[in-house]
């Protein structure tokens, strides 16, 4: 069953796709914008605001200057980690 553009999954992951998203349509961008004015592939603004995946510090913080944001203000209110930390097998 194909997932909603709205139906993000729940964690960090999910509530950050949200804020980009939320913020770059406050801002008026798409999501192509975005990405050019980051300086990072549309492909990455756009599975990050579907939560697919975590996109790394760089990204993050190039899209929150982007936005005109630190990378602090970006995070703000995305606090949930439901993952556990993986065990050291050595």
């Amino acid at each position: 069953m194909a997932r909603k553009r709205n139906d993000r999954p729940e964690g960090l992951a999910g509530q950050l796709g949200e804020r980009i998203e939320s913020l770059r349509k406050d801002a008026g961008l798409a999501a192509a914008e975005l990405a050019a004015a980051a300086g990072i592939g549309s492909g990455t603004v756009i599975r990050a605001e579907a939560g697919r995946s975590s996109p790394v510090i760089e990204n993050v913080l190039a899209i929150a200057h982007a936005l005109g944001l630190s990378g602090a203000e970006l995070l703000k209110g995305c606090d949930e980690w439901t993952s556990k930390p993986k065990k050291n097998t050595r």
